[in-house]
């Protein structure tokens, strides 16, 4: 067990903290998911005692062999919560809605009330740190293009556009957390990943889908860089930040070890798939976002569920150039991403083809 510790937020507890204290039990929310399962994965490999928060009707198939106790708990619901993260000395917050296009209600009371409901679980069970799972959708898009967004400089998002349900939800989440670690409630980490890709992502199979079916294109430039990391290393900068917990509450950028272009990205996978790299075309954005609005009016009409598979939310992200400074996270955490490009995608590849998705045409 580790030695006793005063409270989170004062220096001396977080010289402590960072000196001493391995959290012997960590609560994760989200767990069922691709990143939160990950997450557990990596924290029990590490020797921490993983609790999988689900909900009662969550797929809990990504967990399977995962050496963790499973409880049950909705972030909609605080006394479910409180259940759940008894005995937890850290929570990792995972849960959040990704897809929630046309139902606006449902990102803002899960990922935004729904982080509300989570602090204060946390701090009524007694944790004494907090590891938010952001994204970098929180910075603004008018950052410049082709400029390294760091914690520091780069503006967070304030005005998002109203087709955007998730990164204005991601956002007022972000700020809710980090008042709780400013107010000394708790110890507050909050990870910034972008593109999270890996085996269990879609992010693979969909370049993979659009490269048999030939509709494969580029927006804006094949040169612009995407922030893409690994999941294996937003479960590494996870377990960083709970061994290394900073004194309050403290905002860390989190990307792979390699800039990537979009060029790159394609190519990849293409060789993954054992298929030869093409050239794909180069939508300008403005028609790019155009060709997006015409799809949502469509789907709009049609009734359709889930976001349609062309949106300004997805052009919005993949058509800048939009560099990524981990220096902080490294510096401060002591973290370093592992994986690379092309492991990475030989990793997701070798993913499909052993759940018998071939991500090629017979």
């Amino acid at each position: 067990m580790p030695a006793s510790y005063g409270a989170a937020g004062s220096d001396d507890a977080h010289g402590l903290l960072a000196a001493c204290w391995r959290p012997v039990r960590v609560a994760v929310t989200g767990a069922s998911g691709f990143i939160g399962s990950r997450v557990c994965r990596g924290l029990a490999d590490a020797g921490h005692s993983v609790v999988a928060v689900v909900r009662p009707s969550s797929d809990r198939s990504a967990l399977e062999g995962c050496d963790c106790e499973l409880r049950i708990g909705d972030v909609t619901d605080q006394d479910s919560l409180r259940s759940a993260f008894s005995g937890a000395d850290a929570v990792v917050h995972c849960a959040a809605v990704v897809d929630a296009y046309g139902n606006p209600w449902a990102a803002r009371s899960v990922t935004w009330i729904g982080t509300y409901n989570v602090c204060h679980a946390a701090t009524d069970s007694g944790s004494r740190q907090f590891v938010h799972m952001s994204t970098l959708a929180v910075y603004a898009r008018d950052n410049p293009q082709g400029v390294r967004l760091d914690e520091d400089t780069a503006r967070l998002m304030k005005e998002p556009p109203l087709y955007d349900t998730y990164s204005p939800n991601k956002a007022a989440a972000e700020r809710f957390a980090a008042d709780f670690g400013r107010n000394g409630r708790m110890s507050v980490a909050i990870l910034r990943p972008g593109v999270v890709y890996g085996s269990g992502g879609p992010t693979v199979r969909r370049i993979a889908d659009a490269i048999n079916n030939r509709r494969l294109a580029c927006v804006g430039s094949r040169h612009n860089r995407l922030p893409l990391i690994y999941v294996d290393d937003v479960a590494g900068a996870t377990l960083a930040a709970l061994e290394r917990p900073p004194k309050k509450a403290r905002a860390f950028n989190i990307n792979g070890p390699e800039d990537v272009t979009w060029g790159r990205l394609l190519d990849a996978v293409a060789r993954a798939m054992g298929t030869a790299p093409t050239a794909a075309p180069v939508i300008p954005v403005r028609l790019a976002r155009t060709a997006a609005w015409a799809v949502e009016q469509w789907w709009s009409i049609r009734k359709k569920e889930g976001s349609p598979p062309l949106n300004r939310f997805i052009i919005d992200a993949i058509g800048r150039d939009s560099p990524v400074d981990i220096s902080r996270a490294r510096n401060e955490l002591g973290w370093e991403p592992r994986v690379g490009l092309q492991e990475g995608v030989r990793r997701a590849v070798a993913d499909l083809r052993s759940r018998g998705l071939e991500p090629y045409k017979a």
